[in-house]
Formats: structure tokens, sequence, C-alpha cells
């Protein structure tokens, strides 16, 4: 972990042992999940308003480390990967959630369709191509609920207060889990709660692709993400 450290600490910076500082937000997390996941590094979500970057949140992503070594090994990538992985938010300010809702609407749905049209581009002259058509219709329909019904879930909350965590888990890349809790009362990150759980591959690549695909939220962040595998 010594990379992270220099990375994102402050020098002479102390902290609780077992912990990483994203420096510029000032968010700690922790080494280690309690689903036993390990940190790769973490970033920090600016938007641009009025001309002035301001920090969202701040966001870790962490892995089966042994696991994801050996897959990008054999040639996957962090998001392709199968293996138990999670990115986990923590809220530098109050945000109302239905803004932080339709914000990441606004990067997954593109996303869901581009899952779904290469789907169905995949389908596409095999034998039993109708088939493979309409499985891939249905699959897009299911990732389609799901997402509705995540948006339902944000929406209800009103607001993400300071200090709020969000965090999105898949132990395969086809199950997908989404909790939310406010860091030192109802932390997601050691607690291991679970408020919404889906079967949908499509909507975990889709929500995993904006931390993990080519067009990253944050490059910066993604570097250390595949930095920590080192």
């Amino acid at each position: 972990m010594s990379f992270i450290k220099s990375w994102v600490l402050g020098p002479e910076e102390e902290l609780p042992q077992g912990s990483i500082k994203e420096y510029s937000t000032g968010v700690v997390f922790p080494e280690t999940s309690s689903h036993g996941l390990k940190i790769l590094g973490a970033g920090v979500r600016v938007k641009n308003i009025a001309f002035i970057g301001v920090k969202i949140y701040a966001f870790a992503m962490y892995a089966d480390l042994e696991a994801a070594k050996k897959e990008v090994a054999a040639g996957s990538t962090l998001l392709s990967g199968a293996f138990d992985k999670a990115i986990c938010l923590e809220f530098v300010r109050e945000v109302d959630a239905t803004t932080f809702w339709n914000a990441l609407d606004e990067g997954v749905k593109p996303r869901l369709e581009k899952v779904s049209a290469d789907a169905a581009a995949a389908a596409e002259g095999a034998e039993d191509m109708a088939a493979k058509m309409a499985k891939a219709m249905q699959a897009g329909e299911g990732a389609s609920a799901a997402l509705l019904e995540l948006g339902e879930y944000f929406m209800k909350k009103n607001s993400l207060p300071l200090g709020t965590q969000v965090l999105i888990r898949t132990a395969d890349g086809k199950s997908l889990q989404v909790s939310a809790g406010v860091a030192g009362t109802d932390p997601v990150l050691v607690g291991g709660k679970v408020d919404l759980e889906f079967q949908s591959p499509e909507l975990c690549q889709a929500l995993f692709d904006i931390y993990l695909g080519e067009e990253p939220l944050s490059k910066e962040a993604k570097d250390a993400f595949i930095a920590g595998l080192a």
C-alpha cells in the first residue's frame, strides 16, 4: 500500500492504523472493507459550477486483490473482470438526492444502451439468433427496470447529507448490491449492510463503467486503481 500512502497523504501526516486518506477532500477510507476487500486507490468527483470546480464526493475502489490480479494478468480489465469489487462514495457536501440521481442516471443510461446494443450485435448471424436477440432484449428490459428502482431508492432520501456513503458492489459481475448510510453512524464499508440487490450483468457493467471504463469520471482515480494492483 506504499504507493497509496505517497499519493493520498501529505508529508508527516498520521492516520488511524489501517486507513487511507484521499488528500484533496480529507476523506479517510479503511484499507479493508467488511467484505474482506482491499482498497486499490481513491479519487474525487469534481463538478464545474459557474466555471468553478466544486468537490462533490471522494470515492475509492475495493477489490478481492488476489482474484483481481489473476484476472487482469489473464487479459481482463478492472471493469470486465468477474472478481468481487466495489466503489464507495463519500459526500463532502450535502447534495440533493434527485440532483445526484439525475447525474448518475445521465451517466448510466447511454452506457446501458451500449451494453444492450453490443449484446444484440453479438447475436446477429448466430444460428439461434432469434433466441439470443430475445434474450438480449429481455436482459435490457430487466436492467432498465432495475435502474428505475435504483432511482426511486435515491430520490426517496430527499438529500444526501455531508458524510453520506454510497456503496456499489458486485461479487461476480452479475449481481449488484447497493447501500447508503452516514459515515460514523451507519457506515456501509464496515457494517456490511445491503439496501438493494439486483441480478443484472448489464446494469453492473454500466454502473462500474462510469468509474472504470474507457471514459471514466476521473482518469487519475482509474490510474490509481490500476496501480493498486501492483
